[in-house]
């Protein structure tokens, strides 16, 4: 009876403690058109905006420098890009989709 007791206890505390862990934040980008998601880019890199910067990049992004051949990835890439917050560039930037088809962007 004592081990049944013990049993049943330790799984009940497994159950709440496995379902306590928070669950990651639903990417808001995942169902965005391929041009939104390219503004998003665009605002981040040109006007300072960092809000969605962990949803845009993929684990293994890399940036590359090609003046002096620097590659940065993820991590090193959202930093400088944080350092920059707010700062506005004064550029013009275009861009033009090849494909925009979701199949091909999931």
């Amino acid at each position: 009876m004592k081990t049944t007791l013990k049993t049943i206890a330790a799984a009940l505390i497994m159950v709440t403690s496995l379902s306590s862990f928070a669950s990651e934040k639903a990417n808001p980008l995942k169902d965005m058109k391929s041009d939104m998601v390219l503004n998003t880019y665009l605002e981040a890199i040109t006007v300072g905006s960092i809000d969605l910067n962990k949803f845009l990049f993929a684990d293994d992004f890399q940036y590359r420098n090609v003046n002096n051949d620097d590659v940065v990835g993820k991590k090193e890439y959202i930093k400088f890009l944080k350092a920059n917050k707010g700062l506005q560039y004064d550029c013009k930037s275009s861009y033009e989709i090849q494909h925009d088809r979701l199949s091909l962007c999931r």
